[in-house]
């Protein structure tokens, strides 16, 4: 389903809308709420760090597992395209202060839920893996030192690694009756592959 709205022409995926639905259904503690939040908190950072650089979007795609903004207008700065890729963990992670402060103050557990999904959303999305903000973060940086080619092979080269070992420790906590880390690792994997493999 497509329509345009602000100018902006979004896009909701089949696969998006069954994943969201079965998350919603099996989801038995309100924990789904408080991602879907911490979710769309993210990628308002994003959106508002585009909008400080003069960014406007061109369309934004709700596919299963990403939401995928994509950029119009001018080129952007590598300085630029470091905020922005920096604004939704960042967000997150600033919002997760404010849950921890709430938290010391009153005693909330609602307090402490939202500090927690904000805290490992943000590190998460900073892991230096293609398909997450840390991966764009750090091909910015490497590019500027060794170019693009030479930071876009390095990265992908540390993706593969870092995602074998998170599959590998996921399946060996799967024996222990765990199996968040593996699908964290199948999850990354999908990433990679909606990259296409590179940056």
């Amino acid at each position: 389903m497509s329509f345009r709205l602000f100018g902006i022409r979004f896009t909701i995926t089949v696969p998006f809308c069954l994943l969201l639905v079965f998350m919603l259904l099996v989801d038995r503690t309100g924990l789904m709420g408080w991602m879907l939040l911490a979710v769309l908190l993210h990628e308002g950072g994003h959106l508002v760090c585009m909008a400080a650089a003069s960014a406007r979007p061109r369309a934004i795609r709700l596919q299963a597992g990403a939401i995928r903004i994509e950029k119009s207008g001018r080129l952007l700065t590598r300085r630029e395209e470091l905020r922005i890729a920096a604004g939704g963990p960042l967000t997150n992670l600033f919002c997760a202060g404010g849950g921890y402060i709430l938290y010391s103050c009153t005693g909330m557990p609602a307090a402490a839920l939202f500090f927690a999904v904000h805290l490992l959303y943000g590190l998460f999305n900073l892991l230096p893996l293609l398909g997450l903000d840390g991966g764009t973060i750090c091909y910015l940086f490497l590019s500027r030192r060794m170019g693009e080619e030479r930071a876009g092979r390095c990265c992908k080269c540390l993706s593969r690694f870092l995602s074998a070992f998170i599959l590998l420790a996921g399946g060996f906590l799967v024996t222990k009756g765990n199996p968040a880390l593996l699908f964290t690792g199948v999850y990354l994997i999908f990433m990679q592959a909606l990259k296409g493999g590179g940056l």
